[in-house]
């Protein structure tokens, strides 16, 4: 099953309390994000992926706390392309993400063949 899922509707659904550490196995999370990369608009990246074998390791850790947490650890996420391996106090996940530079989109059709695409390919391995 395909989950388009932003952060904050990943972590809606956490909210809701679905234990994400019982499902762990089969839930896969497609993702897109747009990053300004220091400041310098030439270098605004999208990034497209999918995240897995996600745990939260803390019970009573809020929401709002993720959502920050994931925003503030971008870079670490990111490191190392293509791989995701993240491990905080709070929750840890693996994946898989591309990027591309959002100025050489041209158009619509542009978008899907470059980025909407591949990442239904990349997610769907």
């Amino acid at each position: 099953m395909l989950l388009l899922l932003s952060v904050s509707q990943l972590l809606l659904l956490l909210s809701k309390n679905i234990p994400i550490e019982q499902s762990n196995e089969n839930l896969k999370i497609l993702f897109f994000q747009i990053k300004l990369l220091n400041g310098n608009f030439s270098e605004t990246k999208i990034y497209y992926g999918f995240f897995n074998n996600i745990k939260l390791k803390k019970e009573h850790y809020k929401i709002e706390q993720l959502v920050s947490d994931f925003t503030y650890s971008s870079n670490r996420i990111f490191q190392n392309p293509p791989n995701i391996i993240f491990d905080s106090t709070y929750w840890s996940f693996e994946g898989k993400f591309q990027q591309v530079n959002l100025f050489s989109i041209e158009g619509n059709e542009h978008l899907r063949k470059t980025v909407i695409a591949p990442a239904l390919k990349l997610y769907r391995r």
